[in-house]
C-alpha cells in the first residue's frame, strides 16, 4: 500500500452464474460485500465493496456494520486487505470498522510472514474519534499496526457555518491515541480543474484514489480509482531489423516514453515502436448522496460507477430530504460522465428481490428490485443513451475487469459477471467452465429471438458437455433465452430467465430486449 507522500497521495440487466474463479493475473476484481441501505436484513447486508487488485491486495470502500462476518462470501482473507476508504461516518458505512480490524487476531502470523505491519484507513474528519473510542473502551488490541488518515471537509459540507464551527471541535480527535495506531495525516482538499475540491489520498505504481465530495447529511465522499496504465508493449522485431537494435536498457527507455539516440545520429521516438497502448481502468464508487455532481469532473470517463438508488422516483422528495438518490438520478449521473457500466447499490431493505420474499415483509411500501430496474430502464430509453450497461448488486456479487482489452473500444465485451456463494456448490461442476460473457448489442443487431433455446452462444461451450447441460435443465427448470449471434462475428446474448438461486429477474426482460433493438 502506498502511503501518501506529502498529501498527495448495466439492461442491460445481466444475469450472473455460479463461478469459482481464481485471480487471473492482470484483472480487477469489484467484490460487493454488503448492499443494502439503513442497516442490515437477511437479504441484503449494511453497505460495504472492495476492490482486488492484481497482486492480490485488496481496498475496501465502506465498513457497515457486519462486514467482517461478510467477507467470506466473496473469499476475501482480511489479511489481503491493504486499505479501507469510508465515505461517511454513518453506521452503515462505518461501524463494522473495529470487527474488521479485530478480525486480524487470527490471522497475526500469515501478516508477520507476509511482512505486514499494519494498513491504512481513509475517512472524514472524526473517523480517529470513533476507532480510537471503540477499541480503547473495548480493551481491544489489534496486534498490528494502523494508519488512519483523515479528509478534512470544507465548510460548505456542513448545512451553516455554525455547525461547523460546532463540530470541528466534536470531530477531532484528542491525544490518546491506540497503542497500535501510528499517526496518520490530515488531508486537506485542492481545487481541481473543473473547479471543485478533490482529496488526493494514494498514489502508488498500481493507481492512485481521489476522493469528491458529494451531498448527504453529514460530510460525504467519493472515490475514484485510476489505474496506472499498464507499460506498453514494443515492436521488437522493428528495432531488431531497422535500428538493429537488441534488448537492452533502451528497450526499457522506450517502454517509459523516453526517446532514444543511436550513435548513427539516429532519434527512435517511443510512438514509432510502441503498440497495443491500454490505458487503466478507471472505477468511481460513490456515498450516499442526493447531488453527486461535484464529482462529474473527477468521474468522468468511468468504466464502471457504483451509485446509490436508495429510493424510487415517486419518492423524490423523501429521498432529497434525507439524502439519497434515485434510479434517474443515478442514470443521469452516469450519462454526465460517460460511465459504461452502472452499478445499483445500497437498495432500501424494502426493496425485495422478488415478491413475497424476504426484506422487511410485504406492505404497501415494499417494492421489488424490478421497479428499481424497470426506473432506470426507462431513463435509458428517454435519453436514448444506447452506450450505458446497469445491473442491481447484490451481496456476494463479484465483477470482473479484464485488463487485455482495449478500454477505447466499446465494441467488445469487457466483463465478467459472477455472483459467488458458498451455499451453491452443488452445482459448481456444472457452470464452472462457463465463462459468461454479455455485452450490447450494436445497432445492427438482428433482435429476433430464439425462444426455449437451450445451449449459450458457442463461444461460452469451451469444456463443456451438452449432455450435463440439459440434464441440469430438465432438473431444474432452467430456461435459457438467446439472442441471435452477432451478425459481425461476436458473441451473442444470452439471458437466464428463471434462477431457481437469483433473486434478481425482470419480468418484462423479453419485451425490453425488443423495445431497446428496435429503438
Amino acid at each position: 500500500m502506498g502511503t501518501p507522500n506529502g498529501l498527495m497521495a448495466t439492461l442491460y440487466v445481466i444475469f450472473g452464474v455460479t463461478l469459482i474463479m481464481t485471480l487471473v493475473g492482470g484483472s480487477i476484481d469489484l467484490l460487493f460485500i454488503g448492499t443494502g441501505a439503513g442497516g442490515a436484513s437477511k437479504l441484503r447486508g449494511s453497505t460495504s465493496m472492495a476492490i482486488r487488485l492484481q497482486d492480490g491486495e485488496v481496498w475496501m470502500f465502506d465498513c457497515g456494520e457486519g462486514t467482517g462476518l461478510r467477507l467470506n462470501e466473496v473469499y476475501v482473507k482480511p489479511s489481503k486487505i491493504s486499505a479501507i476508504f469510508i465515505t461517511h461516518l454513518h453506521g452503515d458505512h462505518a461501524w463494522g470498522l473495529p470487527g474488521v480490524l479485530c478480525s486480524h487476531w487470527n490471522c497475526n502470523d500469515t501478516i508477520q510472514k507476509r511482512g505486514k505491519t499494519g494498513f491504512h484507513i481513509f475517512g472524514p474528519r472524526g473517523i480517529r474519534k470513533l476507532l480510537r473510542t471503540q477499541l480503547l473502551l473495548s480493551r481491544s488490541m489489534c496486534m498490528f499496526q494502523f494508519t488512519v488518515h483523515e479528509m478534512i471537509p470544507l465548510d460548505c459540507q456542513y448545512d451553516n457555518k455554525e455547525e461547523a464551527d460546532y463540530y470541528k471541535n466534536i470531530e477531532t480527535a484528542d491525544g490518546h491515541m491506540h497503542p497500535q495506531e501510528i499517526l496518520g495525516q490530515d488531508i486537506k482538499a485542492h481545487i481541481g480543474p473543473d473547479g471543485h475540491p478533490r482529496w488526493h489520498l494514494v498514489n502508488d505504481s498500481r493507481g492512485s484514489i481521489i476522493a469528491g465530495k458529494i451531498q448527504h447529511r453529514l460530510p460525504t465522499f467519493g472515490f475514484t480509482f485510476v489505474e496506472s496504465s499498464p507499460i506498453p508493449n514494443i515492436n521488437t522485431y522493428l528495432l531488431r531489423n531497422k535500428y538493429n537494435l537488441t534488448p537492452g536498457v533502451e528497450y526499457g527507455m522506450l517502454q517509459r516514453g523516453i526517446a532514444v539516440h543511436l550513435p548513427n545520429n539516429i532519434t527512435i521516438h517511443p510512438s514509432e515502436v510502441l503498440m497495443n497502448k491500454i490505458r487503466g481502468r478507471k472505477i468511481t464508487i460513490l456515498g450516499d448522496t442526493s447531488n453527486p455532481w461535484p464529482m462529474v469532473g473527477i468521474a468522468r470517463g468511468s468504466d464502471v460507477l457504483v451509485h446509490e438508488a436508495t429510493h424510487l422516483k415517486h419518492q423524490k422528495e423523501a429521498a432529497e430530504f434525507y439524502g439519497h438518490s434515485t434510479p434517474t438520478m443515478a442514470v443521469r449521473f452516469a450519462k454526465a460522465v460517460n460511465a459504461r457500466l452502472l452499478i445499483l447499490s445500497h437498495i432500501s431493505q424494502r426493496v425485495v428481490s422478488r415478491p413475497g420474499v424476504g426484506g422487511r415483509g410485504l406492505n404497501k411500501t415494499t417494492f421489488t428490485t424490478d421497479d428499481v430496474m424497470n426506473e432506470a430502464i426507462d431513463e435509458l430509453f428517454r435519453y436514448r443513451y444506447r452506450n450505458l450497461s446497469m445491473i442491481i448488486a447484490e451481496d456476494g456479487t463479484v465483477l470482473r475487469l479484464e485488463k487485455k482489452h482495449n478500454y477505447s473500444s466499446r465494441s467488445r465485451p469487457w466483463y465478467y459477471l459472477t455472483r459467488l456463494k458458498k451455499t451453491l456448490s452443488v452445482h459448481r461442476t456444472v457452470f464452472e467452465s462457463i465463462p459468461i460473457i454479455y455485452q450490447r448489442p450494436p445497432s445492427n443487431y438482428n433482435h429476433k429471438f430464439k425462444q426455449n433455446t437451450f445451449l449459450p452462444p458457442l463461444n461460452m461451450l469451451t469444456n463443456f458437455s451438452r449432455h450435463k447441460f440439459l440434464k441440469y435443465y430438465n432438473q431444474t427448470d432452467l430456461k435459457l433465452v438467446q439472442l441471435n449471434s452477432n451478425p459481425n462475428g461476436g458473441p451473442g446474448v444470452a439471458i437466464w430467465t428463471k434462477r431457481p438461486f437469483y433473486k434478481s429477474i425482470p419480468v418484462n426482460i423479453l419485451e425490453y430486449w425488443s423495445r431497446w433493438c428496435s429503438v
